[in-house]
C-alpha cells in the first residue's frame, strides 16, 4: 500500500496548481484572448495515512519507488487569459494497485498485521480557477489572486490478509472497498518574477477547505523556468501539498511532496 499510494501521488496531487504553475506570457491581451496548454509530471513521496470505513494503515514512501505500481495516470492544466483575467482547469487520472503496509488500525485496534495490506486506489482531481492579475508592471513581479474549487474523487479497495488469528478478520482476510468526492474552496496567490528575458521563476502558495469538504488543503509550489520562444517554455520545481479529509469512515490525511517538470505550450 506505501508504495502504491507513492505513485498516486506521482501522478496525482498536482492538480492544484491554480491555473497551471507555468508563467504565461508578460503581455496584456485585451483585445482577444490567450490560451495556454500545460502536460505536466509530478514525482512524489507520500506521508500520511489511509483508510475506508474506519480501517485505516499509514503511508510512508519515498518518490523513488513511485512507478512500481502505477497502473495509469494523465495529468494536464489549461488557462485561457484577456487582460487581468484568468480562467484555469487542471485535471489529473491516475490508478495503483497491488502495494502492501503492516500497520492496521480500526475497531479491532492497532495491530501490526502478519500479513499484508493490499490496495488499489483510483484518484481524479478537478479544479477550475478564476485569477485576477493584480501587478503586471514590466519591471516588477507578475502576482495573480485566485479563487478555486478544488474536487476530488477517490475509489479504494484494499484487502487485509492476516495469517494470525484476529477476531476482526474472519478466515483471516477483510475486504474493504469504498468511494469518496468532496469539494474544497481555494484561495491563493502566485508571483512569477522574470530574472531575464528567457528565464523566470514561479512560487504559488494557497489554502482552502476550510472544513466544508476537508478540513484543511494548502500548498506551496517554488519552480524555475526557461522561455524557449514565445510560445514554448518549460518548468521544473518543487511542490509541497497536504490534503486532510476524514468523514464517515473515510481518511484521506496525505502530505504529497516531490519535484514537478511540464512544458508550456502558448497560443
Amino acid at each position: 500500500m506505501t508504495r502504491q499510494l507513492s505513485a498516486l501521488m506521482v501522478f496525482a496531487m498536482s492538480f492544484a496548481f491554480a491555473g497551471s504553475c507555468f508563467a504565461q506570457s508578460d503581455d496584456m491581451p485585451d483585445e482577444g484572448w490567450e490560451f495556454k496548454v500545460t502536460p505536466y509530471f509530478l514525482a512524489a513521496g507520500l506521508d500520511g495515512k489511509t483508510g475506508v470505513a474506519s480501517v485505516t494503515t499509514d503511508i510512508d514512501v519515498p518518490f523513488s519507488e513511485v512507478f512500481d505500481h502505477l497502473d495509469a495516470g494523465f495529468m494536464m492544466a489549461a488557462t485561457a487569459r484577456r487582460g487581468r483575467w484568468i480562467l484555469g482547469l487542471d485535471a489529473l487520472y491516475f490508478k495503483l494497485s497491488g502495494a502492501d503496509s503492516k500497520t492496521v488500525s480500526g475497531p479491532f485496534g492497532v495491530i501490526t498485521v502478519e500479513g499484508t495490506v493490499d490496495l488499489t486506489v483510483t484518484q481524479q482531481l478537478y479544479q477550475p480557477t478564476i485569477a485576477y492579475r493584480a501587478f503586471a508592471e514590466s519591471d516588477a513581479p507578475l502576482l495573480d489572486v485566485y479563487v478555486a474549487a478544488r474536487y476530488t474523487r477517490l475509489d479504494t479497495e484494499m484487502t487485509l490478509t492476516s495469517t494470525t488469528s484476529i477476531p476482526s478478520f474472519p478466515n483471516g482476510t477483510r475486504q474493504l472497498d469504498g468511494d469518496v468526492s468532496w469539494w474544497d474552496p481555494v484561495i491563493g496567490k502566485r508571483t512569477t518574477i522574470r530574472v531575464t528575458d528567457h528565464l523566470f521563476g514561479t512560487t504559488i502558495v494557497d489554502v482552502g477547505g476550510f472544513g466544508v469538504g476537508s478540513d484543511v488543503t494548502y500548498q506551496w509550489l517554488v519552480a524555475a523556468g526557461w522561455h524557449f520562444t514565445n510560445s514554448i517554455s518549460t518548468s521544473a520545481g518543487y511542490r509541497y501539498l497536504k490534503q486532510d479529509y476524514d468523514k464517515d469512515g473515510f481518511v484521506w490525511d496525505m502530505v504529497a511532496r516531490g519535484f514537478i517538470l511540464g512544458v508550456g505550450i502558448e497560443f
